[in-house]
């Protein structure tokens, strides 16, 4: 058994969580999900409908340095 989350765009709140699963006992291996190549703003849309909001900040501010240039 293993646990897959969806993606994030920053690590620390996914292993903050991992960290809490780890203080009550959980030790099950964790996948972290990872966004696919598609564009900033589709990014953006699926990080909204997931529910994953406050990494949608750190996009937006950093767009130039984590998105390469096409």
């Amino acid at each position: 058994m293993y646990l897959v989350t969806q993606f994030s765009f920053e690590a620390k709140p996914v292993t903050q969580w991992i960290d809490r699963l780890r203080a009550i006992g959980i030790r099950l291996p964790v996948w972290i999900g990872v966004p696919g190549p598609a564009s900033i703003k589709t990014l953006l849309r699926f990080a909204q409908e997931c529910g994953i909001g406050p990494s949608m900040r750190v996009v937006t501010r950093q767009a130039r340095n984590t998105w390469p240039s096409s």
